[in-house]
C-alpha cells in the first residue's frame, strides 16, 4: 500500500503504544490497514505484502525514470545516479512518515536509532530496488543475465516474501525518553 501503512505497523510496535505488537501476517495486516473482522489467511497475507510496498517512492521513481529516459543525452550514469538517490531517499521517507506519526501521538521525535522503524526502512528499500528493476529504463536492466521475465517474477515473489518476512520479524520499537513540557 504505502509508507503510511508501514509507519502504522511500526507505530504499533512502539513500547509506548497502546496497540498490540503485531505478530504474524494477520496482526500486521490489521495494524497496516485496520481490521474489518472478516480477514482470512489469504486476505491477511496479501494485505501484509501490500503494506510493505513503498508506493510513494515507486511513483516518484517512475516519474524520475521517465524524465531521465526522455532526455536526449540520457546515459547509464544518469540512470544509476537517479536510482541511488531514490534508494537513499526510501528509508529517509519511511523515517519521516513514522516520525510524523510518533510526534502527532504526543511522543518525542524518534531521534535515537533504537527508536527507528529499521525493519520497515530496510524492507521498503529492498522492495523499491526489486520493483525498480522491472521498470523500463532502470539501470538494473544492464546487469548481465537480467531479463524482463526475471524482473516480473522477482517483483511478484519478492514483494510477497518481503511482506511475510517482515511480519515474522516484528520486534517492539523502544520508545524514547519523555521530553518534559516547557513551563
Amino acid at each position: 500500500m504505502s509508507i503510511a501503512s508501514m509507519s502504522s505497523v511500526a507505530f504499533a510496535r512502539r513500547t509506548d503504544s497502546a496497540l498490540p505488537t503485531p505478530k504474524g501476517v494477520s496482526s500486521v495486516n490489521a495494524a497496516a490497514h485496520g481490521s474489518t473482522g472478516s480477514d482470512d489467511a489469504v486476505t491477511s497475507a496479501l494485505g501484509t505484502a501490500v503494506a510493505y510496498f513503498p508506493t510513494e517512492i515507486n511513483v516518484l521513481y517512475t516519474a524520475v525514470v521517465a524524465a531521465v529516459a526522455a532526455a536526449a543525452d540520457a546515459q547509464l550514469t544518469t540512470q544509476w545516479v537517479a536510482f541511488i538517490i531514490v534508494l537513499v531517499l526510501t528509508p529517509v521517507a519511511v523515517w519521516f512518515v513514522y516520525a510524523t506519526r510518533v510526534r502527532s501521538s504526543g511522543a518525542p521525535l524518534p531521534i535515537p536509532v533504537r527508536t527507528w522503524p529499521v525493519a520497515e526502512m530496510v524492507t521498503a528499500s529492498v522492495a523499491f530496488a526489486i520493483w525498480a528493476g522491472a521498470l523500463p529504463g532502470s539501470p538494473l536492466q544492464h546487469i548481465p543475465g537480467f531479463t524482463a521475465a526475471l524482473a516480473g517474477v522477482v517483483v511478484l515473489a519478492g514483494t510477497a516474501v518481503l511482506g511475510w518476512i517482515a511480519s515474522l520479524l516484528q520486534r517492539p520499537i523502544q520508545a524514547g525518553p519523555a521530553i518534559p513540557a516547557a513551563p
